[in-house]
């Protein structure tokens, strides 16, 4: 996917980003990485080049993105292109920006006690989708910085002009980051049938295969 004018490099260079989308994106590499046990026959030094999350530049990356989170300086959305394209560029792509999706939910909307508490508390439908349109899109707006991002009511809808994922991919996949966090954000606010197995959320429409806008529904 070609850059386009809107979003050129030295723009995307000006934009003022969240860098707890960049730990999101370095923390789901570093998790994917991490292997539950060691085989016995495995040579971690033979090993770990492969596994980029477990390498130095990721770890100095996550400290260097989190001085950033705790001296509240942004990031700018030239290095969130960027992580994004290094995670592309991975087989198990799709799993990793699903994991940051889930881990961004869990960091800004379920992660800090009072909030966790608010969505468990018992509210009326209509206010817990209110709240969950609202998260969401506050979400899809760290993820895309430079992009433009409102929502739908009937059936809930996430709509993003500018999509950063679709831009620096050239794909659908690094949506996966944005359909994870809507769909654990409906689960979050208890909008979904918790015994259904399939993902709440669908992206039937996405700026990387030439529509308008990313779109995200749910689905059911």
């Amino acid at each position: 996917m070609a850059p386009s004018s809107s979003r050129s490099e030295p723009q995307l260079s000006d934009v003022r980003a969240s860098p707890v989308v960049a730990l999101a994106l370095l923390e789901a590499m570093r998790s994917a990485d991490t292997p539950l046990e060691t085989l016995e026959d495995e040579v971690l030094r033979h090993s770990l080049p492969r596994r980029l999350g477990l390498s130095d530049v990721v770890e100095g990356q996550i400290r260097r993105f989190r001085q950033l989170v705790d001296k509240k300086q942004p990031a700018t959305a030239r290095q969130l292109a960027d992580l994004f394209a290094l995670v592309d560029r991975r087989d198990d792509a799709p799993v990793v920006f699903s994991r940051a999706g889930r881990w961004l939910v869990h960091h800004e909307v379920t992660g800090g006690k009072e909030r966790a508490g608010a969505v468990k508390m018992v509210m009326p439908a209509p206010i817990r989708r209110r709240m969950a349109l609202r998260a969401a899109a506050s979400l899809a707006g760290m993820v895309s910085p430079s992009g433009r991002t409102r929502t739908e009511r009937g059936p809930l809808a996430l709509v993003v002009e500018g999509s950063l994922p679709a831009y620096a991919c050239g794909s659908s996949t690094g949506c996966h980051i944005v359909t994870a966090a809507f769909a654990e954000t409906l689960q979050a606010y208890r909008l979904v049938d918790e015994d259904d197995t399939r993902s709440p959320a669908a992206h039937p429409m996405c700026e990387s295969r030439g529509d308008a806008c990313c779109i995200w529904r749910t689905v059911g």
